[in-house]
């Protein structure tokens, strides 16, 4: 779904950002390319998703981003 919707509208995945909140999110980001920024305000915590190392962190939506 992600490469199709990249795709559809001509960006290369270097261009996109993927904001997500699961083990799946990341790992979804790094298949098509694409960077990832990993929040915990959502379903998973920092530390079920480390694994997936993310380009960044964020811990709520209002702090600056952590790595």
């Amino acid at each position: 779904m992600i490469a199709e919707i990249v795709r559809r509208h001509g960006i290369a995945p270097r261009q996109c950002l993927y904001v997500g909140d699961t083990f799946s999110d990341i790992e979804a980001a790094r298949t098509n390319g694409i960077s990832c920024i990993a929040v915990t305000y959502g379903m998973a915590t920092k530390s079920r998703c480390s694994a997936e190392t993310p380009h960044m962190w964020r811990t709520t939506s209002r702090n600056s981003t952590t790595s």
